[in-house]
């Protein structure tokens, strides 16, 4: 395959970031709003939320060709001239292995990653399906085959390689493409499990042996209690 190459002067400064979420509900919220300062690649952006606080974010249910594969920069350009220096919602539920917020990203009432797929730009990611609501586990598989049966976009390769396999056949680290270290977690936050609804104060043990991808982050101790979260044992 012939690799394509294209030099964009915002995508040159890596941002190190760090991810301090609301509230969480069992409804595709929390949701942060603010300002696209960097799009990534076809698939994740850096966004400014209006509190000036920084998140590195990720399309729910999409996976872009890497920069390096064919279609990975068209997938990139896409994204970036859609969602570059505006203003979008982000409606998530939790962050992915690389402590990004994975989520539903909206701009003009119109679903950004849904708009990847229905162009070819993007496979249909599975890995967080549970976390899909009901209606994108429908539509957004829908629109990835629709693309495909039309040959658009990565669809038109005679052998498109998704990008986990691109990454494990050149030896590739994901979060090499993304940013050099992991977002971290701020020492004043409290941080909470996803799954078993507990939160833990900076000092309490196994405070950073929580999984990144079941990671929530509040400013204080009533906001995680009014997102259901009750503390951990032995943390008082």
């Amino acid at each position: 395959m012939v690799k394509r190459s294209l030099t964009f002067a915002v995508f040159n400064t890596v941002i190190l970031l760090s991810i301090v979420a609301p509230a969480v509900s069992q409804e595709l919220l929390p949701f942060v709003e603010g300002t696209v300062t960097a799009v990534t690649d076809g698939d994740s952006f850096v966004i400014k939320s209006d509190e000036g606080k920084f998140f590195h974010v990720r399309l729910h249910g999409v996976a872009a060709p890497e920069r390096q594969q064919p279609f990975g920069m068209e997938s990139l350009k896409k994204l970036s001239s859609r969602i570059m220096g505006k203003r979008v919602r982000v409606d998530f539920k939790l962050t992915d292995d690389l402590a990004r917020v994975l989520g539903k990203v909206v701009i003009e009432d119109e679903d950004v990653g849904l708009e990847q797929l229905r162009a070819g730009l993007g496979w249909y990611f599975t890995h967080y399906i549970n976390e899909l609501n009901d209606d994108d586990r429908l539509l957004y598989p829908q629109a990835a085959d629709e693309a495909k049966r039309s040959r658009l976009g990565l669809w038109n390769d005679a052998k498109p390689v998704s990008p986990w396999a691109y990454r494990v056949a050149n030896k590739i680290n994901e979060i090499d493409q993304v940013v050099p270290d992991p977002p971290k977690i701020e020492r004043s936050a409290i941080l909470g499990n996803s799954r078993t609804k507990l939160y833990l104060k900076p000092n309490c043990a196994g405070y950073r042996a929580v999984p990144v991808k079941l990671r929530v982050t509040f400013d204080d101790e009533l906001a995680a209690e009014k997102a259901g979260f009750k503390i951990a044992k032995g943390c008082r």
